[in-house]
């Protein structure tokens, strides 16, 4: 599809989305932080989202539904390029007690467009029937890096559906202890995700969240000061039919948009933030994948599509560095296979076979074009827990198609607890 084209659909639907595929957020927020003014310490090159991709198990949407837990560890960690690890884990801790009460802690690591960063959850809360409330914190080092979340979660125990509402203060508590700025106007999260089951074989997802406009103020006790606002709105919807016991249909359409706009006096010290910076950026992305499995020979086979759209504008004053334009298409077909091989042990295999098209426009001239096929191999050795564990634990050599070299290698673990 041109680029022009490509404009005007995501100027028709402006909450088409990506996570980067690991940073979705679906199922769980992702509030502003501080660090996200710094920007990404790495540059995306050509292969960098079909790396990612082809670490994630397969098939996609049908393993993040079945890998979602309550109690447990999950995730994926290998090397995309060179110096480049990519690495996307969850653990996720509860215990309940006999009274309504109940503790959790959680530590996910994932990564976004502006980088890479951790966080660890630490609450508890009460059960009123169907409905939990829970109030937790994201406690980092420092006091002043203290968000407070609060959680409303709605389950049936028949699991036909599921509401949860989430409400995150960033760095509220303690805004009067930072030491690298104070909040003018404090950024506030609202996240909403839910699920139903239609009918026996039609279930539902979707969730939407919003990043409120927050303003940053650093230096104001001083003589000189750099301001920051920032905001992001995403929203997605998913869909998985099953009309029959072997065959499985799934789609997922998801969007975000953001914006940010940092500004500094003359006299500013440089602190890693340009002194003057507009940036605009969307993505949008569409999964579908069909799947059939055989219960009595334990096969699955997949077929899947993945499209991916993806805008950047940094926009600086001429003389500093790091202005640029990018604007990337992506499409992929996914071929995959899982079978049996010798008692815990499967075999499931993946082809990736991706056109990609990229524009990189520099305020240095340093432009780039990049038009082409992309193909991965992901041969992928799964040993199975015991059964009424579930758990998994995969190790993937992965193989480039378009040159005949290695491409990486991966581990991916599911464990319930």
């Amino acid at each position: 599809m041109p680029f022009a084209r490509s404009r005007l659909l995501l100027l028709l639907t402006p909450l088409l989305l990506w996570e980067s595929l690991a940073a979705m957020e679906w199922d769980h927020p992702e509030p502003f932080r501080r660090e996200r003014l710094l920007g990404r310490d790495f540059d995306y090159n050509a292969e960098s989202f079909i790396n990612r991709l082809s670490f994630e198990p397969q098939p996609f949407l049908y393993q993040r539904q079945q890998r979602q837990v309550d109690r447990g560890i999950d995730g994926t960690a290998g090397s995309t390029r060179g110096a480049e690890l990519y690495v996307r884990s969850a653990l996720r801790l509860r215990a309940d007690t006999r009274e309504p009460l109940f503790i959790f802690a959680e530590h996910h690591r994932r990564e976004d467009d502006d980088g890479r960063y951790d966080s660890f959850l630490i609450g508890g809360g009460w059960r009123f029937g169907d409905m939990e409330v829970s109030l937790a914190g994201d406690v980092q080092a420092a006091k002043e890096n203290v968000d407070l979340q609060l959680r409303f979660d709605y389950r049936p125990e028949d699991g036909s559906s599921r509401l949860t509402l989430t409400l995150i203060a960033v760095d509220q508590p303690f805004n009067e202890k930072q030491d690298g700025g104070l909040y003018e106007t404090s950024p506030y999260t609202v996240h909403l995700f839910a699920e139903q089951y239609l009918f026996h074989d039609l279930w539902l997802q979707a969730f939407a969240a919003v990043n409120t406009p927050m303003r940053l103020e650093q230096g104001i006790e001083e003589d000189w000061y750099i301001l920051s606002d920032d905001q992001q709105v995403s929203g997605g919807l998913g869909m998985s039919w099953q009309p029959a016991g072997s065959w499985r249909a799934q789609w997922a359409l998801s969007g975000r948009y953001g914006t940010r706009h940092t500004w500094a006096s003359a006299d500013a010290p440089s602190i890693g933030l340009p002194p003057q910076q507009r940036l605009r950026r969307w993505q949008g992305q569409f999964v579908a994948e069909l799947i059939y499995s055989c219960q009595d020979t334990r096969q699955q086979s997949w077929l899947g599509w993945r499209s991916l759209l993806w805008h950047e504008y940094d926009r600086r004053p001429p003389g500093v560095e790091g202005g640029s334009e990018q604007t990337r298409e992506e499409h992929t077909l996914i071929i995959g296979h899982r079978r049996p091989l010798y008692r815990r042990f499967d075999l499931a295999v993946t082809t990736f076979l991706a056109y990609h098209e990229v524009i990189l426009d520099r305020d240095d001239d340093d432009d780039k074009r990049d038009y082409g096929f992309y193909g991965k191999l992901a041969p992928v050795i799964e040993y199975r827990l015991r059964r009424d564990a579930g758990g998994v634990v995969s190790l993937s050599p992965n193989f480039r198609l378009h040159r005949a070299a290695f491409g990486g290698g991966n581990i991916q673990l599911s464990v319930p607890f």
